[in-house]
């Protein structure tokens, strides 16, 4: 099996105002490589602490048109709502040029304001420190996606996933996302997201497919992929291997709710399952041999058919990590892991996405921080040798 080589890091994008993390990554037909990542306010200096839920939140994208030697120094606006926060600006570059982006919106809700408060609304992540929390209860406003034409110049209006229920499911309308779309070899495109039904996050979470054929603009039931009584399943990434079958990656945790006092050590880990229809059935889920603490996963095909695993390590040393999987990813327990990063300095970094450049290099985007505690965007280049 061949290896990665790490050849440095750079910064892609950084504002010391600003909050910047969960990237995604795309080469268009031009040779343009497109960034897009949440940005919000950066909320240290007033409380101390960072979180991944701000009303601020928004999707934003930088580009280079040089293989990544220079970027644009100021971000681009995706899409951004005064009543709500974005997260996880997925992009996907479509067949025909089009570029599909996908996002979950929360929303902030003054407490006073609320008249069915639930046990879940008001989490305090960080204790008696947690101020926004304490003021706001932050609802999901379900998953939305757009389509550029040109190269992220310009994009459509947002349009929001949901459903029905039928006799196989039951309506779950407030999805999140994390995973890029599938395109199929038919046009539709499939997409894994994750929700509770009904909606309520005291149920364990499920990992689902959701499905459109007209590129994002309506969408219907296709599979459940994972779920569990004692288990959630999110933040999916499904991919396909050469012969055409299916395998998904998801983050594994006992479900959030009830654990709350002990949610930062919560059981995290990779979980695979695999289907051999188009994803219409999938195997029972397996947790992998390795550790991948509280992270999502991300899988691209390499030249040579195998595929790039990547995903960031949150428990010392802090940082980003790789492996080798074969054109059918069946070693993933037995994949050699290169460690591409061991410098963070504590868990909130990753997300990474990656590609693989015309002259054979890869190219991997995640989310990280120094001594100077600024989230940014950075990226890693490696050889695959």
């Amino acid at each position: 099996m061949r290896k990665l080589c790490k050849i440095g890091d750079i910064v892609v994008y950084k504002n010391e105002k600003t909050y910047n993390c969960f990237p995604n990554i795309v080469l268009t037909p031009s040779g343009k490589i497109i960034v897009a990542f949440r940005q919000a306010k950066d909320r240290q200096k007033e409380l101390g602490f960072t979180t991944h839920t701000d009303i601020t939140g928004k999707g934003m994208l930088v580009t280079s048109s040089d293989g990544g030697r220079s970027w644009d120094v100021e971000a681009k606006e995706i899409y951004d709502h005064i009543l709500g926060g974005m997260n996880d600006t997925n992009i996907t570059l479509l067949s025909d040029g089009t570029i599909l982006a996908v996002f979950y919106r929360w929303r902030g809700l003054m407490i006073s304001d609320v008249k069915d408060l639930k046990e879940w609304d008001n989490v305090k992540w960080n204790s008696d420190r947690d101020i926004l929390n304490g003021k706001f209860v932050w609802r999901l406003d379900g998953t939305y996606t757009l389509r550029s034409k040109d190269e992220g110049v310009s994009w459509d209006d947002p349009v929001k996933i949901s459903f029905q229920g039928n006799d196989r499911i039951e309506a779950i309308n407030e999805l999140h996302s994390r995973g890029k779309a599938l395109e199929c070899p038919d046009g539709a495109i499939l997409l894994p997201v994750n929700g509770s039904a009904p909606t309520n996050w005291a149920n364990p979470i499920r990992s689902l497919i959701v499905k459109s054929r007209d590129k994002g603009l309506t969408w219907e039931y296709y599979s459940t992929i994972a779920q569990s009584d004692d288990t959630d399943f999110y933040e999916t990434f499904v991919y396909r291997t050469v012969s055409g079958k299916m395998v998904a990656f998801m983050r594994g945790q006992k479900p959030i709710w009830r654990y709350l006092k002990t949610a930062r050590n919560r059981e995290s880990g990779l979980y695979t399952s695999e289907s051999c229809d188009g994803g219409l059935t999938w195997t029972p889920p397996k947790k992998a041999a390795f550790e991948a603490p509280s992270t999502p996963f991300d899988v691209i095909r390499l030249n040579d058919k195998n595929a790039l695993l990547t995903y960031g390590y949150r428990k010392p040393p802090y940082g980003i990590r790789a492996r080798i999987l074969d054109k059918e990813c069946e070693n993933i327990d037995g994949s050699e892991e290169f460690i591409l990063r061991d410098d963070g300095l504590g868990r909130d970094l990753g997300y990474s996405s990656s590609i693989q450049l015309p002259d054979g290099r890869i190219f991997i985007v995640y989310y990280f921080y120094g001594e100077d505690s600024i989230r940014h965007i950075a990226g890693t280049y490696c050889t695959y040798e």
